[in-house]
């Protein structure tokens, strides 16, 4: 039960990488329409095939089955409250530290001012595309705090 954000996470950014090839190609208006496009592509997926993904209700488990972790087991409310508080603030703090980091400044630049950050000699598509990346994993870790 612990690592299953992380998984989600993983896995949303592993989907990430062929439509964020896709995507990040173009910038502004078009941008918006293809990743648009993308993500209702998913979700009618999602919606045709209900064994895989679970339909509109989503997948669904039993978070009190699994081992105790420390000798924490997660069938409680408040257990598992704890355990989303820890993922959001690791999760929160992890933003707050890329933010300072080159990449982070970087980034920034390339919203920006995407013709300067070229003329640097670095790839806005590819900057772009890292960030889609990175949104996918941070999003994907947000979701299966759902777990019932």
């Amino acid at each position: 039960m612990v690592l299953v954000p992380l998984a989600g996470g993983l896995l949303a950014g592993l989907l990430a990488l062929p439509l964020g090839w896709i995507s990040t190609r173009r910038s502004g208006v078009a941008f918006a329409m293809i990743t648009l496009a993308l993500g209702e592509l998913v979700w009618a997926s999602a919606q045709m095939l209900p064994s895989v993904f679970g339909g509109e209700g989503g997948l669904t488990g039993n978070r009190g089955a699994g081992p105790a972790v420390f000798g924490i087991g997660f069938g409680s409310p408040l257990a598992l409250y704890y355990l989303i508080a820890a993922h959001v603030l690791v999760c929160t703090a992890l933003l707050a530290a890329l933010r300072r980091t080159p990449l982070g400044c970087m980034l920034v630049a390339v919203r920006d001012n995407p013709q300067r950050v070229a003329f640097l000699g670095y790839d806005p598509n590819q900057l772009r595309f890292l960030a889609f990346v990175l949104a996918a994993f941070f999003a994907g870790e947000a979701v299966p705090d759902r777990v019932v």
